[in-house]
């Protein structure tokens, strides 16, 4: 498996005017363009390229983004570090028994007053009832330890 790498590849996020043409830096290029993609011996606009370049930017930032709202641990069952204002899933399983599971979905407010209640959707014998003000997820009714994930989606 090949490694994540540390670094987003930037580019093109100014918008800069270029004095001789006129033309922005960044420039989407027409439909049908989009389409056949270019043609043998073409010397695209490098507006057009630098489209591309950001909008492949701001993708990758955007899973990146996705991906670290994420938060798998293998302990007991408490999760922390939940971020407000979005949706959060959860799922936790039973190390020692696998058949027990659960699954449940809860939207944090971005100031929650106090503990959150979960929505199950699926269990067995698990239980996760709320999250509290300060993000923890406590799972019990099982023998543990547990694996639990969270995966939250900010609501921008």
């Amino acid at each position: 498996m090949v490694a994540k790498p540390s670094d987003l590849p930037q580019w093109a996020t100014s918008n800069i005017v270029d004095p001789v043409s006129g033309q922005n830096n960044v420039l989407e290029p027409p439909p049908e363009k989009k389409t056949d993609g270019w043609n043998r011996l073409e010397k695209p606009a490098r507006n057009w390229f630098n489209w591309l370049g950001r909008l492949t930017y701001n993708w990758l930032n955007w899973f990146n983004q996705q991906e670290s709202q994420a938060r798998v641990v293998e302990t007991t069952g408490v999760i922390a570090d939940v971020v407000t204002g979005g949706m959060c899933v959860i799922y936790a399983i039973d190390t020692d028994t696998p058949a027990n599971f659960y699954h449940g979905i809860a939207y944090i407010p971005p100031s929650p007053g106090g503990a959150i209640t979960i929505t199950e959707i699926a269990s067995s014998t698990l239980t996760v009832s709320t999250i509290s003000v300060a993000g923890v997820i406590t799972v019990s009714s099982g023998t543990g330890p547990y694996i639990v994930y969270g995966q939250m989606k900010t609501i921008p």
